[in-house]
């Protein structure tokens, strides 16, 4: 009686313990799924982005007028021999709402490591100063490997004031729990619309070129035909 009274208290305390358990690996798997999800997001788009490149031959053509506002477009690290195209996005800020005084800025400068045709490496870098206080703070993230599925490999490092807070820690070490879903948050709240805004740049500057140089060619012909006439 005794036993069976034991046995009975027993299955009481551990039923709760096996059901938390197993709900949370459900949980678990579900969030690795989900990463796995954004994962596949990542990576068509830097197919897009790739493409981009080539199809708009941004190694060959480094002579683009129009931007977005705010928006500035490099080469680096040497301009000759360029390994990566950079585009560098700003905003500045001001010191209340209406204020008139800049007192800082706020800076996305993404590189892209390319042949004009592979896309090889992509680095971030966010950056945000204060004028008044000199503070700044930088986040770099490295994707040594874009166009391959997972997103493991990604490297963030935090810098505060020239204090490193964290130091080229890969994505997948980030931690990924019911609580703290911090990995799955900077991959939708942060890299998939970065990569969205950043092929949205190269469509516009691909487009937008292409058109002022045919008008370009128009108006050279329109002048032409003038010529002709006397």
């Amino acid at each position: 009686m005794k036993k069976s009274l034991f046995a009975a208290v027993l299955s009481l305390v551990m039923v709760p313990f096996f059901l938390a358990a197993q709900e949370s690996k459900r949980e678990s798997v579900n969030l690795n799924e989900l990463g796995k999800l954004y994962d596949k997001q990542i990576y068509e788009l830097n197919l897009d982005i790739q493409k981009l490149i080539a199809d708009g031959k941004f190694m060959e053509n480094r002579e683009f007028r129009s931007l977005p506002y705010q928006s500035e477009i490099n080469y680096g690290p040497d301009s000759k021999n360029p390994q990566y195209v950079e585009l560098k996005k700003h905003v500045y800020t001001r010191d209340g709402e209406l204020g008139a005084e800049i007192i800082g800025y706020e800076e996305k400068t993404m590189q892209l490591y390319t042949d004009g045709k592979n896309l090889s490496k992509l680095v971030t870098i966010v950056r945000k100063k204060n004028f008044r206080t000199l503070e700044e703070e930088i986040v770099t993230i490295v994707d040594p490997s874009p166009t391959t599925e997972g997103t493991d490999d990604i490297v963030l490092t935090h810098q505060y004031n020239k204090r490193i807070l964290v130091k080229e820690k890969k994505l997948v070490e980030v931690e990924n729990t019911m609580d703290g879903p911090i990995r799955n948050s900077i991959k939708i709240q942060f890299i998939i619309p970065n990569l969205a805004i950043l092929n949205n740049m190269l469509v516009f500057i691909a487009e937008v070129n292409s058109k002022d140089s045919k008008d370009a060619d128009r108006k050279m012909t329109e002048f032409l035909n003038k010529a002709a006439l006397y």
